[in-house]
Parts: C-alpha cells; structure tokens; sequence
C-alpha cells in the first residue's frame, strides 16, 4: 500500500492552550487507522485540523503528493478529505436524501458513491429517503451523516466517533460497511473513545494522550 496522508509536526491551540503536540502520522491507501484516547487526548481536533476547520494550527498536511501545509475546508473538499463529525449533525428541515444530495460533487462525472450506491450500502435509508432528518433514530442519523460523507467521493475519509449516541450493536453495524468503503481506495481515520471496538475494526491504533501521541500499534 502506498501513503496517502500524511501529517508532520501538527500542532493545535485552542483560546492559546496547545491541544496537539507536534503530532506526526501516516495513513495507507485503504487503511483503516482507529486514533483512540480520553475526552481531552485532541481526537477531534485532530480530525478537525485535516478538514481546515481549526484555524489555531501550525505544520504540514499531505494528501497524495499534494503541497504540503495547513490547508481551508474548500482546499481539504478540493482534496478529496471529507468529514463525519461526532453526533447526528443533519439539516433538519430537509429529507435525507435532500441531506445526501446536498454533498454531491457536481464535478465527479464516474463518481462511485451515488445516492444509488449509498442506499446499496446502508439500505434503510432508503426506505426513509422522504422522511425529514427530525424524525430519525439516532442510528439512522448516523447512517446518513456517513452516506452524506461518502456522496463527496473521498479518497480520505475522517469519522469522528460514529457510535456516538448509538447503542454497541448498532455502532458495530456502522463500522461494518468500512471494508466496503476502503474497497474504492479510501483511505479512514476514525476517532473512537471504545478502544476494544477501535481494535477490532482497525488495522491500526494510535493512542493519543494531552495531544501527543504515546502509543501506535
């Protein structure tokens, strides 16, 4: 497998208090790499500096040969990085497959995931696709939170937590559809705050600790 992200000497601030400490990590083309650790370890914004969403950042991020440094969330999309944030962060007012189309990328002409695809994939969204996001089941806002994400086609996939707000059972059901996404060359990086279900379902596990990473399988 060949490199597809990598990340170099990243450090994070947060109101001047540094939350990644010169974090430095790698990620394989369909590579599944699980970043466990506590509520204040910097998981998320870890996550959140890869999509150009944390503005106090400093270092080099690197996606398939691309110029390394710190990017914007247009130049992470424009990357091929796209984001499941932790909780079922929907638009409301609109449908789920309102939700899904809303993230298609209106320049991908053989794209992979389509809304067909996606519904192949997490097959009970199909059945909902015109019910509003407000009456959805926690696992099912889940369900589409991720089919949004993949409707960008990414080459890097961040998931931030997935079984948040989901019982066990329904959580192992999401990680389940991973093998499938990482078969179109899909890098993930996932955060999971359970680490016998973040080593289970990763090839690789790193441990962040006060933003420094400590461990790595």
């Amino acid at each position: 497998m060949s490199t597809l992200i990598s990340v170099e000497n990243l450090t994070a601030y947060f109101h001047g208090r540094r939350v990644l400490d010169d974090v430095t990590l790698s990620i394989q083309r369909r590579e599944i790499v699980a970043v466990v650790g506590d509520g204040k370890s910097g998981k998320s914004t870890l996550l959140r500096c890869l999509i150009g969403a944390h503005a106090e950042a400093e270092g080099f991020i690197e996606v398939d040969g691309s110029a390394p440094k710190i990017w914007n969330t247009r130049e992470a999309f424009l990357h091929g990085v796209a984001y499941v944030p932790q909780g079922q962060q929907l638009f409301l007012s609109l449908t789920v497959e309102e939700n899904l189309r809303i993230a298609k990328r209106q320049f991908s002409t053989h794209a992979f995931w389509t809304l067909a695809s996606v519904y192949d994939l997490l097959p009970s969204l199909r059945e909902h696709r015109y019910r509003s996001a407000r009456e959805l089941t926690p696992m099912q806002s889940q369900m589409v939170v991720l089919g949004r994400a993949l409707m960008n086609n990414p080459r890097v996939l961040l998931v931030d937590n997935l079984g948040y707000g989901v019982v066990a059972e329904h959580a192992a059901e999401l990680y389940g559809t991973f093998d499938e996404i990482r078969a179109q060359k899909t890098a993930i990086l996932m955060t999971e705050s359970n680490i016998e279900l973040a080593v289970r379902m990763a090839d690789r596990v790193v441990c962040l600790r006060e933003g420094r990473i400590n461990y790595s399988s």
